[in-house]
C-alpha cells in the first residue's frame, strides 16, 4: 500500500468523522469519492487522475442521493397535544390576574395556569380567553372576542 492509498484512507476517515459529528449530509459524498480514489491508487493511475476520480464520484453521489437523503432525515414537526391549545378559545376557570398570580383554564380534563400577555389585564372567571402561546407550563391568553368561534372542546 503506497502513500496515495494511505492518503485516501485518511480522507475517508476525516469525511466519515465529519459526517458523524454533523449528521447533516455534508461530507458523506466525500467518503464515496475517497473510496473510489483509494481503489484507483492500486493501479498505475497518477495522483491527478485519482483526484479527478475523487471529485467526479463525490459530485455524482451528491447529485444522485442528496435530495432523497435529506428528505429522509429531515424531521417534520409533529404537533403535540399542548401545541393544539394555541389559538383555542376556552373558558376561564379561575380569574386570570398576573399581579395576584392567579388564573386557570381547563382544557380536555386538564387545568393549565394562565397569564395575560398584557400586564394589569384581568380576565374574570367564566369569561372566554384565546390562547396565544405556551410558555413553559403556562398558557398566555387574551380576552376572546365575543363573536369569536370556538376552535376546540373545553370543560366549560
Amino acid at each position: 500500500m503506497g502513500f496515495d492509498s494511505i492518503g485516501w484512507i485518511i480522507v475517508m476517515v476525516i469525511a466519515a468523522v465529519a459526517e458523524l459529528l454533523t449528521a447533516a449530509m455534508v461530507s458523506v459524498w466525500f467518503v464515496a469519492g475517497a473510496a473510489a480514489a483509494f481503489l484507483l491508487s492500486f493501479f498505475p493511475v497518477p495522483p491527478l487522475g485519482q483526484w479527478l476520480c475523487f471529485a467526479l464520484v463525490s459530485l455524482a453521489v451528491l447529485l444522485l442521493f442528496r435530495k432523497k437523503a435529506v428528505q429522509r432525515i429531515q424531521e417534520k414537526h409533529v404537533a403535540t397535544n399542548a401545541d393544539s391549545l394555541v389559538g383555542q378559545i376556552l373558558t376561564v376557570q379561575e380569574t386570570v390576574d398576573n399581579e395576584k398570580e392567579t388564573g386557570r383554564i381547563g382544557f380536555r380534563d386538564q387545568e393549565w395556569m394562565a397569564r395575560t400577555e398584557t400586564a394589569g389585564q384581568i380576565i374574570p372567571a367564566g369569561s372566554r380567553a384565546q390562547v396565544l402561546r405556551i410558555e413553559g407550563v403556562r398558557l398566555i391568553v387574551k380576552p376572546a372576542e365575543e363573536q369569536a368561534e370556538t376552535h376546540g372542546t373545553d370543560r366549560a
